[in-house]
């Protein structure tokens, strides 16, 4: 007979919808499970025995419900009465969350972050931690500011002046006697914080960990952590038109707005206590000058050697040593293989500049490159000692 444990979910959930396993049979087969063989695998840091008895207990009823009410088992939540383990990384309401560290060991999570509730109307039971050695985590955000405080940007007054002449945009713009913005001091635009319309930004993080063990030469650590930029909105004027600059860089969107970026480190940590060495990988996504965006709002004449930065990956290497308990000596190099940074125009010549000085969004060019997002100085050697108390 095949055990409950060996069923798929997709099983376990035919089952209950069937009546021929219950909520409470199965979160009860998995609480004993992890009480037996927790010691022995490690797999799980925080059990709540409790919660998941309530959940399970809840979940039975709603299922016994359903059926005397005579209700299609298909209308119920897909993963009704499922007990499902949650990472020690996403915060569930009421339950201890340490992020893996003592540090935290006390830290009680307030709320249930996004990945939890959208679990919790799938119906699940939650019972945290899962995977021996792996973790893995993905948060969805959605972040919306109304009425923000900041300045609208010269090239959005400059094209509202053109489009409407509306005296509020065109009374910021002060040319010189000679009829010019910028070739003398006397020309410029007015461009002070005002309550403007709205930023957006929509995306999704992600965090996987695993560790793998291999007798006589320590372990392996490999982790990755990334963002998917999904929208990067800025609607400058109230009920105004709005761009995105997910993907873009330029004098409005300034540095590039990687839609994929992520940090990527392997691990060796050795027998040798207290010593471990360190590969990392930085990978940024490629990325389009904002003067070749369909919107109106960013577009303008490009210069087509630079309008495309392409996608960049740095490596890096560190090793850590422990000496006299206390001190900790690091030793690394980053970006192994020196590579140069893009190369960013500055316009001229009836060309757009893509290398603001400084933009609404506050990210600067210099050195016709963006050195707060690639690196500027290329191969770099450090040494760090920390002492601990």
């Amino acid at each position: 007979m095949t055990d409950i444990h060996d069923l798929t979910v997709t099983e376990q959930a035919a089952a209950i919808r069937a009546g021929e396993l219950s909520p409470v049979q199965l979160t009860e087969h998995y609480l004993s499970r992890i009480d037996d063989l927790n010691d022995q695998v490690g797999a799980f840091y925080t059990v709540t025995h409790e919660l998941a008895r309530e959940q399970a207990d809840l979940a039975e009823k709603a299922v016994t419900q359903h059926r005397r009410d005579g209700a299609d088992p298909a209308a119920l939540p897909p993963l009704t009465g499922i007990p499902v383990p949650i990472k020690d990384l996403n915060m569930v309401a009421g339950v201890r969350m340490t992020l893996g560290s003592t540090v935290y060991r006390d830290n009680i999570a307030a709320d249930d972050d996004y990945v939890v509730s959208a679990l919790r109307s799938a119906g699940i039971v939650i019972t945290p931690r899962f995977i021996h050695n792996f973790s893995m985590s993905f948060d969805y955000f959605n972040i919306k500011l109304q009425d923000t405080i900041g300045s609208i940007g010269g090239d959005t007054i400059i094209n509202n002046c053109v489009t409407t002449g509306d005296p509020v945009y065109c009374g910021a713009i002060h040319r010189d006697p000679n009829g010019s913005l910028f070739r003398t001091n006397a020309g410029f635009i007015s461009d002070t914080n005002v309550n403007f319309g709205s930023l957006t930004t929509r995306g999704v993080d992600a965090k996987i960990n695993y560790r793998l063990p291999i007798d006589d030469i320590g372990s392996f650590l490999f982790n990755l952590e990334g963002t998917r930029l999904i929208n990067l909105g800025t609607q400058p004027l109230t009920g105004g038109p709005a761009y995105d600059c997910a993907g873009y860089f330029g004098t409005t969107c300034g540095a590039p707005n990687a839609k994929w970026r992520h940090v990527f480190n392997t691990t060796w940590a050795t027998p040798w206590s207290g010593f471990d060495l360190t590969t990392r990988w930085r990978f940024l996504s490629g990325s389009n000058s904002e003067q070749i965006s369909p919107n109106s709002q960013l577009a303008g004449r490009n210069l087509p050697l630079t309008q495309h930065i392409k996608p960049f990956s740095y490596f890096d290497l560190s090793a850590d040593v422990s000496l006299y308990k206390m001190f900790k000596l690091q030793l690394g190099v980053n970006n192994v293989l020196d590579k140069d940074p893009p190369i960013i125009t500055s316009g001229g010549g009836g060309f757009a500049s893509d290398c603001p000085t400084i933009t609404t969004l506050g990210s600067s060019c210099n050195g016709n490159t963006f050195p707060g997002t690639y690196d500027s100085l290329g191969r770099f050697f450090f040494a760090r000692l920390t002492a601990q108390f």
